[in-house]
């Protein structure tokens, strides 16, 4: 199944969208769980074409830990962790949206940074297709937490970015925390410690191929702050 790609504005939203009729317009990209766990990556899509459609799902498992199983619901129905495709379309109506999708995730008790993609295609063209990409990070209950945003800020441009960019961040509450930038099977490609006296980080990403990367601050205890990077050259 060839897929095309259209890449659009909303990738730098809380979720990204690739398709033609159908856009992503609402969802989970990276999600912070707790050992032994399920956790689930909602979605929305909304039919953006001047006709009824309909679709079906699928996932693709760029990388799952051992012992942890994923699963999709799609419509009315769920499927079990061996079936990859939704059995049943989903009739979505021209600029209609459809908010019944999820993507469970259940962990077998490890510490872990599963990732899945989701896309959704018209069962009449299967080339008109969009998909989204949910990081699972799984940490140990009481040890990993996402700090109040209140107390802490990080930005990073240019985003899109070719070669060279800043990550520009406000006072750490601690001196223990890295950045890190990960490709979308979760394998770490930039890190970087981090100090309260730079405040200003330079990174150079030309090494880096074209494509959607994940970044993160983060120590051994806590998820300081997470976001996407787009490569472009």
């Amino acid at each position: 199944m060839k897929k095309i790609y259209l890449l659009i504005i909303i990738l730098f939203a809380s979720s990204y969208s690739f398709g033609q009729s159908l856009q992503i317009i609402a969802g989970d990209t990276v999600l912070s769980c707790t050992n032994g766990s399920e956790c689930d990556a909602t979605c929305s899509v909304k039919n953006i074409s001047g006709s009824s459609k309909n679709y079906m799902c699928y996932r693709t498992i760029i990388h799952l830990d051992s012992g942890d199983m994923n699963w999709i619901c799609w419509g009315i129905s769920c499927y079990p962790p061996a079936k990859d495709t939704s059995g049943n379309p989903v009739t979505i109506a021209s600029e209609d949206t459809n908010s019944s999708f999820h993507g469970w995730l259940l962990n077998a008790g490890g510490s872990a940074d599963d990732t899945v993609e989701y896309c959704f295609y018209d069962v009449n063209n299967p080339t008109d297709m969009t998909c989204f990409i949910a990081i699972y990070h799984f940490r140990p209950a009481g040890i990993v937490s996402i700090i109040n945003k209140g107390f802490f800020n990080a930005n990073i441009f240019p985003n899109p970015a070719a070669g060279n960019l800043k990550l520009v961040y406000s006072q750490l509450p601690s001196l223990d925390y890295e950045f890190i930038i990960k490709d979308i099977t979760g394998r770490i490609v930039y890190n970087h410690p981090l100090n309260n006296a730079q405040e200003v980080l330079p990174i150079d990403v030309s090494n880096l191929n074209n494509g959607i990367y994940f970044w993160v601050i983060q120590s051994k205890n806590d998820i300081l702050e997470t976001g996407k990077i787009a490569i472009i050259k």
